[in-house]
């Protein structure tokens, strides 16, 4: 039976979508690679965090009577173009 660490290492050897065959690494070859590979993961990870900031810092702020409006909206709930029409008079 093998251990939870020669599971994972066998599992992660043989991933169908391993960019490598690693049939022929060490364990120590094998446990640094996936070091690595988690390394550049949370490295990307952060840049993409970081981008999602900048991008959101960019965005104009809501007006404040907007979301109080949706608010409202939400409560009441939607209507149909029709009964749109016979509340305002306006047809969409």
């Amino acid at each position: 039976m093998k251990t939870p660490n020669e599971a994972f290492i066998t599992t992660y050897k043989y991933h169908p979508d391993a960019k490598y065959l690693c049939e022929n690494m060490t364990e120590t070859e094998l446990l640094k690679k996936i070091s690595d590979d988690l390394d550049f993961l949370k490295t990307k990870i952060l840049e993409i965090e970081e981008s999602l900031e900048l991008i959101d810092s960019e965005l104009h702020p809501v007006r404040e009577e907007y979301i109080e409006r949706l608010e409202e909206i939400k409560k009441e709930g939607t209507i149909s173009g029709n009964e749109f029409e016979k509340k305002f008079g306006v047809k969409l």
